[in-house]
């Protein structure tokens, strides 16, 4: 709970450094003024007070919207002098030098390669396998002979003339024997 008891008015003076102002502008009436509000604030930025403030007539016909006539023109209102520009000193950044950081080396240990001892392969020398080659025994066809049967000769009588039929005498053919071939089993001989 908070309450509010009235005094006697006692002068009490405060002095407050202004370090910069600042001016925002509310509303413009076109070609004829413009309200505009101030801020002013102390070195450490520290808004100390606002209030507001208009132009018109030629303040506002000269100011056309340059904003280094109307910093002028209200630093001059109320009683300030403008600081020139300061440009900031620019320090250069100091980057630590950085030394980069030497790794040795490494160099790997070698150990020697284990080569395996190759012992050849022996193939046995293999000896052909000789088949003796068998040739078959032929027989010669025998074709039988065939001698014609003499019809003594007759004188030709009325009777028909009769030719005996021939026939001949025919022998089997004879097919050879073929004896099947042998293969003689070889072992093969290893030579080491």
């Amino acid at each position: 709970m908070s309450s509010l008891f009235p005094i006697i008015p006692q002068d009490r003076v405060t002095t407050q450094t202004v370090a910069s102002f600042r001016v925002d502008v509310n509303n413009i009436v076109l070609f004829s003024s413009a309200s505009l509000g101030i801020v002013l604030f102390d070195e450490n930025n520290n808004c100390l007070s606002s209030f507001p403030m208009t132009i018109s007539g030629d303040d506002y016909k000269n100011w056309g919207g340059n904003d280094d006539y109307i910093g002028t023109l209200i630093a001059g209102k109320l009683g300030f002098t403008l600081t020139p520009e300061v440009i900031p000193e620019v320090v250069p950044e100091v980057i630590p030098e950085v030394t980069p950081e030497v790794i040795p080396e490494v160099t790997p240990e070698v150990t020697p390669e284990v080569v395996p001892e190759v012992t050849p392969e022996v193939t046995p020398e293999v000896t052909p396998e000789v088949t003796p080659e068998v040739t078959p025994e032929v027989t010669p066809e025998v074709t039988p002979e065939v001698t014609p049967e003499v019809v003594p000769e007759v004188t030709p009588e009325v009777t028909p003339e009769v030719t005996p039929e021939v026939v001949p005498e025919v022998t089997p053919e004879v097919t050879p024997e073929v004896t099947p071939e042998v293969v003689p089993e070889i072992t093969p001989e290893v030579v080491p």
